[in-house]
């Protein structure tokens, strides 16, 4: 089973043994893209590049870069779900940055994941179901429930984090995704709300490779580019995407676009995701 959300290609694979190797080809993709593989039935070994493998089970699902070779084997049948997605759209869908949890197996006791598996599931199960025209709109609502998951581990990553610049640059981030749409937040704001200095909170995204602002407008721009693909969001005019993301004008945001990405908003608006 094969199914083309505006912003992913999601596969069903079931076989009685396996051992299939894949990677995305750069050529074919035009956004940042990663793998989520998830085990409806049954358990393997992945293994990332040259790696050593790690057991997945039955419940448990994992994100890598697209364009890392990816190895699954299994002696015995296996049942699971290999998408290959946007990374923007993961960001946007969750709220949170998928690239941060690559190769972090969610594992099947948790609570969070239990929630998302059993969502994820029973939709599979009722899809061939469904109009052929609902399927993209069942899908695309279907990763929003990963947000538990991500912020679960997000959690236990900052509390177990060796220094406070680590876990202030958490901290910082999950600000950013609650506030982003406030067009007047900046620095200061996020500083006083975690009730550090501004000085200190810059040390903890610099040491990242990366600024307060950069992560913020990284943010919002990453979010626009997935409205302007999306089909329930092609009634918002490009202004409006600008709006909802925080920006003031959509000259400036038109601008920080086109720098970002290469293409203007209308632009991409008009493209295909991945050929």
């Amino acid at each position: 089973m094969q199914e083309k959300i505006s912003l992913g290609v999601i596969n069903r694979i079931s076989c009685d043994a396996c051992n299939l190797s894949f990677q995305a080809k750069s050529f074919e993709i035009q956004n940042h893209c990663l793998f989520f593989i998830y085990i409806f039935r049954g358990d393997c070994e992945i293994a990332e590049g040259n790696q050593s493998p790690e057991d997945i089970r039955e419940g448990e699902f994992v994100f890598y870069e697209a364009l890392q070779k990816i190895t699954i084997k299994s002696d015995k049948r296996v049942d699971f779900i290999l998408a290959l997605l946007s990374e923007p759209y993961v960001l946007t869908h969750t709220k949170h940055d998928p690239e941060l949890y690559c190769g972090r197996i969610f594992k099947s006791k948790s609570a969070a994941n239990k929630l998302f598996s059993s969502v994820l599931t029973t939709t599979f199960k009722s899809l061939p179901f469904l109009p052929l025209d609902t399927h993209e709109l069942v899908l695309d609502g279907l990763f929003s429930y990963l947000r538990p998951s991500f912020k679960e581990l997000e959690v236990n990553t900052a509390l177990t984090t060796q220094t406070h610049l680590d876990f202030l640059w958490y901290k910082g981030n999950e600000v950013i995704r609650r506030r982003f749409k406030d067009p007047s937040l900046q620095l200061s704001d996020i500083a006083a709300e975690l009730t550090v200095s501004k000085r200190y909170l810059s040390q903890a995204f610099r040491q990242r490779g990366t600024t307060v602002h950069k992560q913020l407008m990284g943010f919002r721009l990453k979010r626009a580019s997935v409205m302007l693909s999306e089909e329930h969001c092609r009634h918002f005019s490009v202004e409006e995407i600008a709006k909802r993301n925080g920006f003031k004008q959509v000259s400036h945001f038109s601008r920080l676009f086109k720098e970002e990405f290469g293409i203007t908003p209308s632009e991409k608006r008009n493209q295909s995701v991945f050929y």
